[in-house]
């Protein structure tokens, strides 16, 4: 969050914060494998190097918790098998 500030207003400010995070969220989601009908779904186009790992943990903090929605409504958006788990 680097194109606004305090100074820009506050909803300014945070609708900024979300935003960033909503691109960063998506970007996890989009290197990360996904759970359909119990089968294990590695993201298109993306080699790994590594074993199966469909789980993913968005964690808030202190002043984030609504940040958990946001990340919920994504993992919903990506039809992501963990949702709000």
């Amino acid at each position: 969050v680097k194109t606004k500030s305090m100074a820009d207003g506050r909803e300014a400010f945070q609708a900024e914060g979300i935003a960033c995070y909503q691109t960063f969220l998506r970007g996890m989601l989009d290197i990360t494998d996904n759970i359909v009908d119990g089968k294990i779904v590695p993201p298109a186009d993306t080699v790994r190097h590594d074993e199966d790992d469909p789980y993913l943990v968005v964690a808030a903090d202190k002043g984030t918790a609504s940040f958990s929605d946001i990340a919920n409504a994504l993992a919903a958006e990506y039809n992501f098998w963990l949702d709000d788990a």
